[in-house]
């Protein structure tokens, strides 16, 4: 049984034959990740059968993804902490102008949707599975001055609004929570999260016993009040950097397009702060004030003509001591996972290549999709964490004993060798040097291996059937 196959396993499409067909087209679409569907199938027979799967009455997108989410609960089940990371990415689809699922994304030339997915990250950056996603298109771009854009939203219901795909977010978090209730799981978002109708849910939901927490990386100087909510003259930087530092931590920044690799060290700040409400839920004089742990990473010593790292962190996690609060900064750092997953699913999917004019179809086709980036963001991790796993843990005696021969040019023994070594051997089909002292390999050689590993079974199966 391949992985298709297990992950698909809990799959009912109201009919055995669409439950065969998902797994196959899974495992299909999967080995040739960057290729079109066409390409993917090799023939017409196959590519005319995965259209008609994808065009299924049946076939919906929430019934491909639920056995997943199955699974992935069961994987959540297996770790003390899970972060659960959402963010927004834009899918830029501005040639398919016939389309009626698109909208202006940035620009009224600009032409796509907005995809909100959350996925489901271990501490160390295991990626663990998809545990929800949703996506929407823009029916047109509003220009407004800041404080006409102010006067507007606040009008409009929290529900109408597009920022309403963070509460939703957390809101699916607590659902999560009370599925697996031995662990511990945390929200986590960026600045565009920094909203009070999040803090507020949290507070409705302690009467319930619902535990899920959340990490937030706060959008602006907030200002804060006392016990008695009477404005502090102080906002909330200048009053937790007031306070002790706790504590000091270090971490390697990546390169980037502006600057090189560098090890940063951050001083550590942590208060607990009383955060003012909204103006306008303060004149209505119906909603709490909310309390909240606050750490304040503080980079010292920037190189120069670089910009000091910071980073204003609330939570409602509870912080006593040093480690306690570098958690808290570590937790956050793995927020990048899903700039990671967004990066497989845009450059190692091809996902804005696919050309498929109905919604129902394409959606059916993005969750798909969206499955199969996780699971090379998966294997890039569990390499790095569980390098002596047996390789048939996650790959077919088939695909690890052709990546075996086509090195080593020699028949492979009957146990399985470690996962590492048939990782990086299959790594380097796709670019990967295997130097000593080079990292494991990353998503785009892991994708790339994946690609020609299915090759080179076709070509052998070719070989045999012709007798050659």
């Amino acid at each position: 049984m391949n992985w298709a196959e297990e992950e698909m396993c809990e799959a009912n499409l109201g009919d055995e034959r669409l439950n065969n067909r998902l797994k196959n087209l899974l495992t299909v679409l999967s080995q040739s990740p960057t290729q079109s569907i066409p390409t993917a199938c090799g023939g017409w027979a196959e590519t005319k059968a995965a259209y008609c799967f994808f065009a299924n009455r049946k076939v919906s997108a929430d019934k491909i993804l639920t056995p997943h989410f199955t699974a992935s609960i069961e994987r959540i089940k297996q770790h003390p902490v899970v972060l659960l990371l959402q963010d927004t990415t834009s899918l830029n689809f501005t040639g398919q102008s016939q389309r009626e699922d698109i909208g202006p994304i940035n620009h009224e030339k600009h032409l796509g949707i907005l995809l909100h997915p959350t996925i489901a990250v271990t501490p160390d950056r295991l990626c663990l599975g998809v545990m929800d996603t949703h996506h929407w298109a823009r029916k047109q771009l509003h220009h407004r001055f800041p404080g006409e854009k102010s006067k507007v939203n606040h009008k409009i219901p929290l529900a109408d609004k597009e920022s309403y795909r963070w509460l939703r977010g957390y809101q699916k978090a607590q659902e999560i929570a009370t599925q697996v209730p031995q662990v511990k799981i945390i929200s986590v978002a960026d600045r565009e999260g920094d909203l009070y109708d999040v803090y507020y849910e949290e507070k409705l939901n302690q009467t319930h016993h619902i535990t899920a927490r959340w990490l937030i990386r706060a959008k602006t100087n907030r200002k804060l009040v006392d016990e008695n909510n009477a404005l502090q003259q102080e906002k909330l930087i200048e009053t937790v950097k007031k306070s002790q530092p706790i504590g000091y931590m270090e971490f390697e920044l990546p390169s980037r397009k502006k600057q090189q690799k560098r090890i940063v060290k951050q001083v550590i700040y942590v208060s607990t702060v009383r955060l003012s409400l909204p103006d306008r839920k303060r004149k209505k004089k119906c909603y709490p004030s909310v309390e909240t742990q606050v750490v304040i990473a503080s980079e010292l010593n920037a190189p120069p003509g670089q910009t000091p790292l910071e980073w204003i962190l609330l939570t409602d996690i509870e912080i006593n001591n040093k480690k306690q609060a570098q958690d808290i900064v570590k937790w956050y750092l793995c927020r990048w996972q899903i700039e990671v997953y967004f990066r497989v699913l845009k450059s190692g999917c091809r996902i804005e290549k696919l050309q498929l004019e109905t919604k129902d179809r394409f959606d059916a086709c993005l969750a798909m999709y969206m499955i199969i980036a996780w699971r090379i963001l998966y294997l890039t991790f569990i390499t790095r964490l569980c390098p002596s796993l047996p390789c048939n843990h996650l790959f077919t005696q088939e695909e690890w004993h052709m990546i075996y021969i086509m090195v080593y040019r020699k028949k492979p023994s009957k146990k399985p060798p470690p996962l590492s070594l048939i990782m990086n051997i299959m790594a380097q089909f796709g670019g990967y040097l295997n130097r000593k002292g080079d990292i494991s390999p990353g998503p785009t050689a892991i994708w790339i291996g994946l690609q020609r590993v299915k090759d080179f079974i076709m070509a052998k199966q070719a070989l045999i059937e012709a007798n050659y």
